[in-house]
């Protein structure tokens, strides 16, 4: 077996090229598709609840919830499977919630489709 001494040729072995770390939301450059993973997971406040609330009302958008969700928090509303939520602005957006039995290792998955409803 051959040892090769991988920290001369790569500086931080968690550099990736399409990940980055973001310290906060101003950080981000909101521009095309992409996937983030935020805390908190119950989307209560900070990063994800502030992406929640930027990106809710177009349709295109999800939300994953993979984890455990306290009450009174925005993911286990969503997890209770509403027809709609009202945001912290006051707008009322549609939700189309499904389970995924699919995948593996966690015990709830729900995906949240959302638009600003119709008949708001």
């Amino acid at each position: 077996m051959i040892h090769i001494p991988l920290h001369k040729y790569i500086k931080n072995a968690h550099t990736h090229r399409h990940v980055t770390h973001l310290k906060s939301g101003s950080a981000f450059d909101d521009v095309g598709p992409c996937v983030v993973l935020a805390t908190p997971s119950m989307l209560q406040s900070g990063l994800s609840r502030e992406l929640f609330e930027a990106w809710c009302e177009d349709r295109r958008n999800g939300v994953i919830i993979a984890d455990f969700a306290v009450a009174g928090t925005l993911a286990k509303e969503i997890l209770s499977e509403p027809s709609e939520i009202t945001t912290r602005a006051g707008i009322r957006v549609c939700c189309d919630v499904r389970d995924d039995d699919d995948v593996m290792h966690v015990r709830h998955v729900h995906v949240i489709h959302t638009q600003i409803c119709p008949y708001c």
